[in-house]
């Protein structure tokens, strides 16, 4: 409302080239004598400047909904160079809970757990908040079933134990568990992906 007061002093320029259009065109004093129809006139300009307004406010509230914040931009950022998406996708996603994960990926997914569960890492972006919380939540999964079978039996990579018999049968009843579950995470990584693209995040 304030905007539109504030644009009210170009009436007070383009008023009296109006009167003097109308007056030339129309007779003032019957309209001048006839209230109802000068009431009416002012309603519907009123009105039309009022509907005219609203759609700038609308079109500009929604302009500055879609663009993202610079601050919500370089969270996000630093939590995806944290995980590490081509590592996570190329080294856990497609890569069979069987033959064992490295590492570096595993500490990578880790940690972008714990950074998502701090304060300076919320967004203003409620959804994008929400999508954040489902990745880390399949994640997390992901790594309670591979905990189950997976081993640190060297310095580069964590592998399932075959040397027993009762490990073998224990591999082969979770490892599908995993796999689907990094399946999923996976999933939620890609429904994150898109939405930050439709939202412009890495402009």
């Amino acid at each position: 409302m304030t905007k539109i007061l504030q644009k009210w002093y170009i009436g007070l320029i383009i008023l009296p080239i109006i009167i003097n259009l109308l007056t030339s065109l129309f007779d003032f004093p019957v309209l001048l004598k006839n209230w109802n129809f000068t009431v009416i006139g002012t309603l519907i300009i009123i009105v039309a400047i009022l509907i005219y307004e609203y759609h700038l406010l609308k079109n500009e509230n929604k302009i500055l909904r879609i663009t993202p914040k610079e601050s919500d931009k370089k969270i996000i950022r630093k939590l995806l160079d944290i995980l590490d998406i081509n590592m996570f996708q190329d080294k856990i996603c497609e890569q069979s809970c069987w033959y064992g994960y490295e590492k570096e990926a595993i500490h990578k997914t880790i940690k972008f757990c714990e950074k998502t569960q701090l304060i300076k890492y919320k967004t203003s972006d409620e959804k994008l908040n929400i999508l954040i919380q489902d990745l880390r939540n399949a994640i997390k999964e992901f790594e309670e079933q591979a905990t189950k079978i997976l081993y640190s039996d060297n310095e580069s990579s964590y592998s399932p134990d075959k040397k027993t018999e009762f490990n073998v049968n224990r591999t082969k009843e979770i490892y599908p568990i995993v796999d689907q579950k990094s399946g999923i995470a996976f999933k939620k990584l890609e429904l994150l992906l898109s939405y930050l693209k439709q939202r412009n995040y890495f402009e």
